[in-house]
């Protein structure tokens, strides 16, 4: 019973991190300005380079591996 808990605070852990480092690093990236070419490679390219993004969606990564 304590290391079903353990794993379901870890879990918790991982997951409510991964959410908001994600929040964080699309606030960073800022809203798409139009729907352009050149609009949508820059919104990917931040995405891309955004280590908060890139830290959020491992932390998602292990939440759903350790579920």
């Amino acid at each position: 019973m304590i290391k079903l808990l353990l794993i379901l605070c870890i879990g918790l852990v991982f997951e409510s991190t991964g959410v908001i480092l994600l929040k964080k690093g699309m606030i960073q990236i800022g809203d798409l300005n139009g729907v352009t070419v050149a609009e949508i490679f820059r919104v990917v390219r931040a995405g891309a380079t955004n280590p908060q993004i890139w830290l959020g969606m491992f932390l998602k990564h292990c939440f759903f591996s350790a579920c």
